[in-house]
């Protein structure tokens, strides 16, 4: 508290420097031990304040992120320079921003930075504007702060109209996780600023309930929460269980899934998720299924059948009954959704390569007849980069003191949801005449169109707010060329259309017939919709329908909707620093399911189709070995910022 500090070092050469969160690092000065003690002097130069004030049009004050940006490139002194003088070396920005920091409840929040030029942007996500109004035209407000303290006042509005639904992140990670140093109070904080109506907990190994720290914080009104967890073993994939109860008495996990089995053998992933049913979970999603802690990499599962060729006896597991040299049964379809998109493994890309290998495993589950919610989450671990993908579910409600978690369970387990980085999108479906007249009733997002020999019309609205755009949306349908069977002769045609994945191999097929549908999006002046007016101030969104229509299908079929645009979303949201290009709008609808013969989605399209020559090698299996301390925490830090 004295500015002092002593310690020892070996005698040798060193450069000594300092440095403050809000001012910039002392110069550095060279200094020689020897067996006499030495002393230095650093001196920080003194920071500036920035005040920021925030609420909302025609209301009150409101939490918010802002966005300090270097205003000539790249900051004189970056984040990741800044790692020599702190333990957080997970935490990355870009190299243009300065300093993102949250707003809570009361609408005002100051900070210190160092002396300099700056431009400002304050924000609430994508369903609100940003300050200043005219932003990207005018990157963010410029304010000096060489020579005086500067107050920045922000009002900004909703301009998405998102009524009945809520947005959630269903992969959350603060400090009950080992690879995370965000506390609760931060993690709530960021969640409310950034706009999400919904925090799922699902910390490793750890049940976790935010809700105290949020009616403590005084965030209530702008934020729900869910308690849940992720079951998280290192070596077979990662689950989320929500809703769950937190078993307070019990301090060291909450009450958490004991998925290593006791003194017994290690539970299988089907255990795994009856073990999460018997505690109550409603919805258990399958997380970040492809790559080093994928289970579906893992497994070395075939999506065909969902069958596993992994030996039990490598994962200490009891072999199964039934098991066969075909499939060793490790895992059951009792599982409600799959994470497709997350930030570690597409940086906010939804066309990225592994991505599509996700999107080929969900859809090939679709047309199988297991119907599971297709989710995008943030996976966060951070406290700067705090948010990511998020999945608006259909509830209801607006409000936060408004939600249902059961409610919340049972809609996205319906899969009534949207998943997105920016763009708001509802679809229906319906039968139309022979002039394109809309002849039966609008079906939604998780509905089932009823069967008709008449053709198929599909629009898809699209909203963003006037600082993004949308220029393309595609339809997705189950075809034949969807279809085959493990194992797959890798040299056969079939090979290069199927979206069916063999062994744990990522199949990550995307050719251009696999688009139903497709069309350009321009958003012209027409689209842009004035949504209220605050003073002098206007605030606007872009609001778009686009219509196609279908040959009638002939099988029982479903329809996903995609759509892309291509205005950066970075300073406001972007991939991790050296992970990927500059993300760009993307989002997708869950399915829209097609009866072609009266009885329900009860004839799934899929067909397993063989063309095979000879089967495709599957992964070597692994030598069984116990994880020591050392080489868990190793792992652990390894997969720090993915998941």
């Amino acid at each position: 508290a004295d500015g002092t500090f002593s310690g020892r070092l070996p005698v040798k050469p060193y450069q000594v420097s300092a440095w403050v969160e809000g001012r910039a690092p002392s110069a550095k000065q060279s200094v020689t031990l020897s067996p006499a003690p030495a002393s230095v002097m650093l001196d920080l130069d003194p920071p500036r304040r920035l005040t920021l004030t925030v609420r909302e049009a025609n209301g009150g004050p409101m939490p918010a992120k802002v966005t300090v940006l270097c205003t000539n490139g790249p900051c004189a002194v970056t984040r990741k320079a800044l790692v020599l003088y702190t333990d957080v070396t997970k935490d990355p920005l870009p190299d243009r921003i300065a300093f993102v920091g949250w707003i809570g409840p009361s609408g005002t929040a100051t900070f210190d930075l160092p002396a300099g030029q700056y431009s400002v942007l304050v924000s609430r996500g994508p369903e609100y504007s940003v300050h200043p109004p005219a932003y990207p035209a005018i990157p963010g407000q410029a304010v000096d702060l060489r020579t005086a303290d500067t107050t920045v006042s922000a009002v900004l509005a909703r301009v998405l109209d998102t009524t009945g639904w809520m947005s959630a992140d269903f992969h959350v990670h603060a400090v009950s996780s080992p690879d995370s140093i965000i506390d609760n109070a931060k993690r709530a904080l960021t969640f409310a600023g950034d706009g999400l109506d919904v925090i799922v907990s699902t910390d490793h190994d750890v049940v976790t309930d935010f809700a105290p720290i949020i009616a403590q914080t005084e965030l209530g009104p702008f934020l729900a929460s869910v308690i849940g967890e992720e079951v998280s073993p290192m070596e077979w994939g990662h689950y989320n269980f929500f809703p769950l109860t937190l078993d307070a008495p019990n301090r060291t996990n909450g009450g958490a899934l004991d998925w290593a089995g006791g003194e017994g053998a290690t539970l299988t992933v089907g255990e795994i998720f009856a073990e999460g049913r018997r505690l109550g979970a409603r919805t258990i999603q399958v997380n970040h299924a492809r790559g080093s802690l994928g289970g579906f990499t893992a497994l070395q599962l075939d999506t065909d059948t969902l069958a596993t060729h992994v030996d039990p006896l490598i994962l200490r597991m009891t072999p199964q009954p039934g098991a066969t040299a075909d499939d060793t049964k490790l895992i059951s379809a009792d599982f409600d959704a799959l994470e497709v998109l997350n930030p570690g493994d597409d940086y906010l890309d939804g066309s990225a390569t592994l991505a599509h290998g996700k999107f080929n495993d969900w859809f090939t589950l679709l047309s199988r007849g297991l119907l599971v919610a297709g989710t995008g989450v943030s996976d966060t671990h951070y406290g700067l980069l705090a948010t990511g993908w998020r999945t608006w579910v259909d509830v209801g409600v607006d409000e936060p003191s408004q939600l249902d978690p059961t409610v919340l369970s049972t809609r996205l387990n319906a899969m009534r949801a949207v998943t997105s980085n920016g763009p708001f999108v509802t679809a229906r479906a319906y039968r139309v005449d022979g002039t394109g007249a809309i002849v039966t009733a609008p079906v939604g997002i998780g509905g089932t169109v009823p069967p008709d020999a008449r053709e198929l019309g599909v629009t898809v609205e699209v909203q963003v707010p006037d600082y993004l755009d949308v220029t393309r949306v595609e339809l997705y349908l189950h075809t034949t060329a969807d279809d085959g069977a493990c194992p797959l002769d890798p040299m056969s045609p079939r090979a290069r259309t199927t979206r069916v994945a063999c062994g744990g191999v990522t199949n990550s097929n995307w050719p251009a017939a696999s688009i139903s549908a497709t069309q350009a999006v321009t958003l012209t002046a027409g689209d842009r919709q004035l949504v209220t007016t605050d003073g002098a101030q206007s605030f606007y969104r872009y609001r778009k329908a686009v219509t196609f229509r279908l040959p009638a299908p002939t099988t029982d079929n479903w329809l996903v909707a995609m759509v892309y645009g291509s205005r950066s979303l970075a300073p406001l949201l972007y991939p991790y620093p050296g992970g990927g290009p500059i993300a760009t709008p993307f989002a997708f609808t869950n399915p829209i399911l097609i009866d072609a013969d009266g009885n329900g989605y009860d004839h799934p399209p899929f067909a397993r189709v063989r063309s095979r020559v000879q089967q495709a090698p599957l992964p070597l299996p692994l030598e069984p070995r116990r994880l020591e301390p050392g080489e868990q925490v190793r792992r652990w830090g390894e997969a720090f910022h993915t998941h």
